[in-house]
């Protein structure tokens, strides 16, 4: 193994919202860990510049699963931000008549952002690109584009997983009466023997934000012939031009989410290649998380440098918080929100639910990726983009205590940016401006509960283990992390500073493509991010929060709001 006793690393975060550049520093302790730590075994000190009943879940244990193991003697490493910088991410979002949204990126203008950004996030730092030792890519899932390999040219822009042109060809395929045999005999034999085959074709069920969809749309509307032509993911394609490889890569944490991915073989499923006539040819070569992808082109920078790490987003913030344990989970709070936890090797599906299993990050071959399951809060987006669009005041602290002080009828409910806000007594209520304490705290009350009722439906079917990890943009406001909380009866921690998880899970990645450490070192990197610890407030004030969780729930009844969250055609596709 190479060792260095001090490595930069470069990282660039592809998201829905922002380009990411984020500089890393780590060093490497002579001293053993006991002695590096007291024999506290906290190898890596992470430092930051800012300081319902019939609903279907299948199971199968998985029959090996390999993890490294925390040594006793294993090298101490530290490792601090440099430095983070951001610019938009450029993407285009057109309405049509028909309700659908052609959301879509320029990867002429992608590229171009993102060289910038790398180059102005070395120039800030004031470290030389000779002074980087190595690279690494996280990004957005399913968002992609077709690539000509005749012409050297995309085909088309990026199709942004958030688009959702493919919604009627989702209805129709989920209904289909085939689909539905596939999925009620796996349900069937799943039930009676632990088949891994039976178990995934019971989990069989489409979504806009699978690949499978909008490829098949494209099919349809724009002509092309695949023995010609690539499918080409948003990090592939960014890798490819750094390099000038005419091969795609991805990693197996981006390929499981495609929803055409074999989790259990580890490759891209035949049954869905056969089924819809699908070239293997067409589709990127998927690697290991940490290795080595090739050499970023000197024309960019003036040397090369290597790239040894690519991974999806999420699945890089769950390796950042080291989910490794059975029962870890983590909750990204940005645009969206992800619940994520380590099922401990069983894969757990529920397509009602919008609760399916992906891979996270694989160190190397030589060991598994971890199961991951994963919740998304439909609700959620809604309400961020409604508090977005008002330029709502999200990121308040410490004003709970005080609001919970006055009585209940004082504080309205925000039922949903549909139905806005009502009074105790289910009469319309309309704020005088968002900075009263009262409409601030039904704000933060609502997105909190939605939260709450997705872990707590989440913990009936896999085992979570608190405290529960936080991040994303929206975890700074302290008071939404203090009401969750309470409603759970748990602590939560999140990364003190402005850490970008993603981006630090990337980093231990790139390190250990690199050859700066191995994986089982890399293990010791866990309990290394300094975590801020978010309790839940007292008895009475807890008693408080249940009282008004039962109000809400029949104010929700009243007024119908659960059925403002699902367009016309989910009640027909979740009928199974």
């Amino acid at each position: 193994m190479h060792r260095k006793y001090r490595t930069r690393l470069l990282v660039v975060d592809i998201g829905s919202t922002n380009l990411k550049a984020t500089l890393f520093e780590a060093r490497l302790d002579e001293r053993t860990s006991g002695d590096a730590t007291g024999g506290s075994g906290n190898m890596l000190s992470v430092a930051n510049d800012e300081d319902e009943q019939d609903y279907s879940v299948f199971s199968f244990d998985r029959k090996s699963s390999l993890s490294p193991v925390k040594t006793a003697d294993s090298p101490a490493w530290t490792m601090k931000s440099v430095g983070t910088f951001r610019c938009p991410t450029v993407m285009t979002s057109i309405v049509k008549d028909n309700g659908e949204i052609w959301t879509e990126i320029d990867p002429n203008v992608l590229m171009r952002d993102v060289v910038q950004l790398m180059r102005h996030c070395l120039r800030e730092s004031n470290v030389t690109w000779e002074e980087v030792d190595t690279f690494g890519i996280t990004s957005q899932r399913n968002t992609f584009l077709l690539y000509d390999m005749l012409e050297k040219t995309p085909m088309q822009q990026f199709i942004s997983w958030k688009d959702t042109r493919c919604k009627e060809i989702v209805r129709r395929w989920n209904s289909n009466w085939f689909l539905r045999a596939i999925r009620f005999g796996g349900r069937l034999i799943s039930s009676i023997f632990a088949f891994t085959f039976a178990v995934l074709s019971a989990a069989v069920f489409f979504r806009t934000t699978h690949i499978l969809p909008r490829l098949s749309w494209l099919r349809k509307h724009r002509k092309f012939d695949m023995r010609t032509s690539r499918l080409c993911h948003i990090d592939a394609y960014v890798l490819a031009q750094l390099t000038g490889s005419e091969e795609f890569q991805i990693d197996v944490s981006a390929a499981s989410c495609s929803g055409f991915y074999d989790p259990t073989l580890l490759g891209w499923s035949w049954p869905f290649l056969f089924f819809f006539r699908i070239l293997r040819t067409f589709l990127p070569t998927v690697l290991p998380s940490a290795h080595y992808f090739g050499d970023i082109c000197d024309k960019y920078f003036g040397s090369s440098k290597p790239v040894t790490a690519m991974s999806a987003d999420q699945s890089a913030a769950a390796f950042g918080h080291f989910l490794v344990e059975l029962g870890q989970a983590k909750l990204t709070l940005g645009t969206g929100a992800f619940l994520s936890v380590n099922t401990g090797g069983r894969l757990v599906f529920s397509s009602a639910e919008n609760i399916y299993t992906l891979l996270g990050c694989q160190m190397s071959s030589k060991f598994d990726p971890p199961y991951l399951v994963e919740a998304q809060v439909e609700e959620y987006g809604q309400f961020v983009s409604w508090v977005i669009n008002n330029k709502f005041p999200l990121g308040g602290n410490c004003l709970v205590p005080e609001v919970l002080q006055d009585s209940m009828e004082h504080c309205p409910y925000f039922l949903s940016p549909t139905h806005g806000f009502v009074t105790g007594g289910g009469e319309i209520f309309v704020p005088v401006n968002f900075s009263d304490v009262h409409t601030y705290f039904a704000v933060l009350e609502a997105l909190s509960f939605i939260l709450y009722r997705r872990v707590t439906r989440l913990a009936t079917m896999v085992h979570i283990a608190y405290p529960l990890r936080a991040d994303g943009g929206v975890s700074a406001s302290t008071d939404l992390l203090v009401l969750l909380a309470s409603m759970l009866n748990q602590s939560i921690i999140k990364p003190k500073g402005s850490l970008e998880m993603a981006s630090f899970g990337c980093a231990v990645l790139a390190g250990i493509g690199c050859g700066f450490w191995d994986p089982e070192e890399a293990i010791t990197f866990s309990d290394s991010v300094d975590y801020e610890k978010i309790l839940p407030l007292n008895r009475p004030c807890r008693d408080f929060l249940l009282r008004r969780i039962e109000h809400r729930m029949a104010l929700c009844e009243k007024f119908a709001v659960g059925a403002c969250f699902y367009p016309p055609d989910v009640p027909s596709i979740r009928a199974e």
